[in-house]
C-alpha cells in the first residue's frame, strides 16, 4: 500500500473512532487502547495526518461499545462489542480488514448460545458486500443494528436450554475445584477484563490480583475451569506470543459434593472480580504483598500465599 493510500486509510479510521466516540455516552463507549498522545489527539479532534510520522502511529485503535438489548417484558440487558480498527494494511482494503470484532461474554447468554451468536454474527459480516459497506463506521453501525435485532433470540435459547438441563444440573455428585494460579505479570486492562467476563457463563468465583507478580484464584465446577482457561489462552490471549502466555497452577483444592448446597458452601469468594492491595511503585504496578497475604488468611486460605509465592516467604 502506498504511503498516500495508507494515510487516507488511517485518516478514515480515525474519523470512524471520533464519530462513534461522539455518538455514545461515557458509560456506553470505553477506550481499550492506551491513552497516549495519539489517542488524546483523536479524542480532542486535533489529529492531523500531515503533521505526524506514520511510524509513530500505533497499529490499531481498540474500544468497546456497550449495546442495549431489549428483551421481553421491557427488560433491557447490556452486550459489549469490542471493536479494533487496524491502522496498518497489506494490500487493497476489503471489508474483512476494516474492523476486528469480539462480542463480550455476559451472564444472560450461556456459553453455547454465545458461540452460536458469534458464529451467526460472523456469518452476517461475511454476507455483506463492499457495495453495501463502504467504511468502517457503516460496518460497525450495521453490526450494532444486527445485534440489537437478533440479540434477544440468544437469550431465549439460553432460557430454553436452562429449562431442559435444570433437573440434570441439580443431580450430584459434583466436583468442586479451587485453583491457584501464578503469573509473572498482568497489566493489560483488556486481558484483565476478559478474565472477569469469560468467567461469568461458567459461574466461577474467585479473584484476579494484577500487577507484577500477579495471581488468580478460580472456584467452580472442576469440568468448567479447564474450559475457561482454554478460552483465555486461545481467544483472549490469541495475540500474545506463546512464550509470554505464562500461567502456572501452583495449587488445587478439590471436594466431591452430593448437593449444590454443599458445593456452594466450599466457595470462599464472590463471583470472580479484580482485587487491589495498596498499589505502589514507580509505575503504580505493584501490589502490597503483605496486605494480600493478610486478606487471604482472613478469607480462610492461610496456605495460599505460600503456595502462590514460595520465593517471597521468609
Amino acid at each position: 500500500m502506498e504511503d498516500s493510500d495508507l494515510s487516507s486509510f488511517i485518516e478514515q479510521q480515525v474519523i470512524t473512532f471520533q464519530l462513534l466516540n461522539s455518538m455514545y455516552l461515557e458509560d456506553e463507549f470505553s477506550i481499550d487502547s492506551e491513552r497516549d498522545s495519539f489517542i488524546e489527539s483523536c479524542i480532542n479532534n486535533e489529529f492531523d495526518i500531515t503533521q505526524v510520522s506514520i511510524k509513530d502511529i500505533p497499529s490499531s485503535i481498540s474500544f468497546t461499545i456497550t449495546i442495549k438489548i431489549e428483551l421481553e417484558d421491557s427488560k433491557e440487558e447490556n452486550l459489549p462489542l469490542k471493536c479494533t480498527l487496524p491502522l496498518r494494511l497489506n494490500g487493497p482494503v476489503n471489508i474483512k480488514q476494516l474492523v476486528e470484532f469480539y462480542i463480550g461474554s455476559v451472564d444472560w447468554i450461556n456459553k453455547e448460545s454465545h458461540q452460536n451468536l458469534t458464529r451467526d454474527f460472523e456469518q452476517h459480516i461475511e454476507e455483506q458486500s463492499d457495495d453495501m459497506i463502504t467504511s468502517s463506521d457503516t460496518l460497525i453501525l450495521d453490526c450494532i443494528d444486527w445485534l440489537q435485532t437478533n440479540g434477544p433470540n440468544y437469550y431465549s435459547k439460553m432460557e430454553d436450554a436452562n429449562s431442559k438441563n435444570k433437573a440434570k444440573a441439580e443431580q450430584g455428585p459434583f466436583e468442586f475445584l479451587r485453583e491457584w494460579i501464578y503469573l509473572p505479570m498482568l497489566y493489560s486492562k483488556e486481558k484483565r477484563e476478559d478474565l472477569i467476563n469469560y468467567a461469568r457463563p461458567f459461574g466461577l468465583s474467585g479473584f484476579v490480583s494484577p500487577g507484577k507478580p500477579a495471581c488468580i484464584c478460580i472456584e467452580g465446577h472442576a469440568k468448567d475451569i479447564p474450559k475457561y482457561l482454554n478460552d483465555i489462552r486461545s481467544v483472549s490471549w490469541a495475540d500474545i506470543p506463546p512464550r509470554d502466555k505464562k500461567m502456572s497452577t501452583r495449587a488445587q483444592e478439590r471436594f466431591t459434593c452430593e448437593t449444590m448446597e454443599e458445593f456452594n458452601s466450599h466457595r470462599k469468594f464472590d463471583p470472580l472480580e479484580e482485587c487491589h492491595f495498596k498499589i505502589h511503585g514507580k509505575r503504580s504496578n505493584h501490589q502490597s504483598m503483605d496486605l494480600l497475604e493478610q486478606w487471604l488468611i482472613e478469607k480462610g486460605c492461610p496456605n495460599a500465599f505460600h503456595d502462590l509465592f514460595p520465593d517471597l516467604n521468609k
